[in-house]
């Protein structure tokens, strides 16, 4: 079994693996009439690597986003790379760092699926699909697998 395949059978959650880097949980919510939309995933690299830019058909241009909370003040600013550390996994979530997805071509609705190219400073880019679907109001079980 080569390392990939061995790499899937202990993360069945995994949905694109390329050259160390995992994306799992890649989703973006509806954007209703929106003009911009958002999305959200996991990465985590087998070295220390950085996420630099992203692509995809789906919109004008796709920009890394950082929010911040300072003195009771939510603030949102464009990050050039995001850092990821060797082993350790980095959400892309609310609240966080996340995808800005600006001049979207058309309204996201639920059960599109929006592929995009995760460019990455060391490993090769990666293909994957933001699956858009809602939020879920009740918390999501984890399971882990031995």
């Amino acid at each position: 079994m080569n390392r990939f395949a061995f790499l899937f059978f202990l993360l069945p959650t995994v949905a694109f693996a390329h050259e160390g880097v995992s994306v799992t949980h890649a989703w973006a919510p509806p954007s209703m009439a929106q003009t911009n939309g958002v999305g959200f995933l996991t990465l985590n690299a087998s070295g220390d690597d950085a996420l630099i830019g992203v692509e995809s058909d789906c919109c004008k241009i796709i920009e890394m986003h950082e929010m911040t909370m300072k003195n009771d003040v939510m603030r949102m600013r464009r990050v050039e790379k995001i850092a990821l550390p060797d082993h350790e996994d980095v959400k892309l979530k609310s609240g966080g760092y996340h995808l800005m997805l600006i001049g979207l071509k058309k309204p996201l609705e639920a059960g599109d699926k929006i592929p995009v190219t995760l460019n990455f400073e060391h490993a090769k880019p990666v293909d994957a699909v933001l699956q858009v679907k809602r939020r879920s109001s009740k918390p999501v079980a984890h399971h882990e697998h031995h």
